[in-house]
């Protein structure tokens, strides 16, 4: 019996407008389609329940783990885990700030009780010879459960699992690459990135794009001479909300429209957008923060209410984000910032691409552009829904993603 190992962060646990949770429910009936059974496993445990439909079965007993563990608990594993040694071995000046060391502490130690929890079910009788292990972040899990012989470990990655700029640190990462299997990457980008970082082990890693379903229907256009743009992001400073609304302000002033901006999601910037959004609003210029809103909910007003066009000023992403994704399957025209994975699902048949620091102004002439001529901007509907089907399409996305995990678990 073919058995899957999925490791989640909160899934199917959390709050359902994670992007996690939408890809990973996009995904599985296709895993379930190429495996006798799927087992989800969560690290972490929040208040949220389970959905009230899945296709199967969930193990909470690692989270429970996690959990209970202490921060000496976890320094311990750590002392105890030989990945803590050999990375200090090859990088000593990674772990000289002390919130490196830190972070290697704990990204060792939870691997430690990764694998151990892992070795009590393999002693308990889980066959590793019939079970793919599959990780849907590399993190401290994944080097956990790949440290173990003799199993079939793949990871994907997506963003903040495979930069290590900025001051960012991840630990171990080339024993990681060392044990998978596979390492799926969700851009091109991404993918790249690791390759030229990791030369010896770039035939494992591969280009695998999420994808969204289908939407049920397109999405209208305004025809009142009001221009909705949406934007969707969590409000921390690198989305660039607040450029977004000098955007809109600017091609307001510049080229005399009325604009509606709707903006979905919530986090610690909502007050000051709202601020800022409020000391902006003139009489052509009127917007609508949505807050927290489940993804079900945002694809209804797509469903329900006109969007001529769709806004990411992001300053960091490492694949491709769902929002342009779903946005494309309805039919509206993208505008995103030259970063990370967002240039491969922009181009000029579907939208514009920014440049990775827009000013206001650039930002006014690319939502004219789209805007003012009616022909161009039908044309470019079309054309967005036609990319996502290409490139995005869940289901064939997954399909062929699933296949490939079988294979790994049968031939390798």
């Amino acid at each position: 019996m073919s058995i899957l190992y999925l490791f989640s962060e909160y899934y199917p646990y959390g709050d359902e407008s994670m992007s996690e949770h939408a890809f990973i429910e996009n995904e599985i009936p296709y895993l379930k389609d190429k495996f006798a059974k799927i087992v989800v496993v969560p690290s972490y445990l929040t208040d949220h329940g389970v959905s009230s439909h899945f296709l199967f079965d969930f193990d909470l007993s690692l989270a429970k783990l996690l959990k209970k563990s202490s921060s000496l608990k976890i320094l311990c594993c750590a002392l105890m885990n030989k990945y803590t040694y050999l990375e200090i071995i090859s990088k000593p000046l990674a772990i000289i700030k002390i919130h490196h060391l830190k972070r290697l502490i704990y990204h060792t130690g939870t691997a430690h009780l990764a694998k151990k929890w892992l070795d009590s079910k393999i002693k308990r009788g889980l066959d590793p010879f019939d079970t793919l292990f599959y990780t849907f972040w590399c993190n401290a899990i994944t080097l956990g459960i790949s440290s173990i012989n003799d199993i079939k470990v793949v990871s994907r990655a997506h963003g903040h699992d495979i930069f290590q700029t900025n001051n960012r640190y991840i630990p171990c990462y080339p024993f990681v690459l060392k044990k998978l299997a596979k390492m799926y990457i969700a851009s091109e980008n991404s993918a790249f990135y690791l390759k030229e970082r990791y030369p010896n082990f770039s035939k494992k890693i591969e280009t695998c794009y999420l994808g969204v379903r289908a939407a049920v229907n397109r999405s209208s256009y305004s025809n009142d001479g009001i221009v909705r743009v949406v934007s969707c992001s969590y409000l921390i400073k690198r989305k660039r909300v607040d450029l977004i609304i000098e955007g809109l302000n600017f091609y307001i002033k510049k080229y005399k429209r009325k604009v509606l901006w709707i903006h979905f999601g919530d986090g610690p910037e909502f007050e000051k957008i709202n601020n800022l959004a409020s000391a902006k609003k003139v009489k052509d210029f009127n917007y609508k923060l949505m807050g927290k809103i489940n993804n079900k909910k945002l694809l209804e007003y797509y469903l329900h209410e006109p969007v001529d066009i769709f806004i990411l000023c992001s300053e960091e992403e490492g694949g491709v984000p769902v929002v342009l994704q779903e946005a494309q399957t309805y039919g509206i025209p993208i505008i995103g910032t030259k970063i990370g994975g967002i240039p491969e699902i922009i181009n000029e048949n579907v939208g514009v691409l920014l440049s990775a620091t827009p000013s206001s102004e650039e930002i006014a002439d690319a939502i004219n552009y789209i805007i003012s001529n009616k022909s161009r901007y039908i044309k470019m509907r079309e054309h967005s829904a036609q990319n996502w089907k290409k490139n995005f399409n869940a289901k064939s996305n997954y399909q062929q993603f699933a296949v490939d995990l079988k294979f790994i678990l049968v031939n390798n």
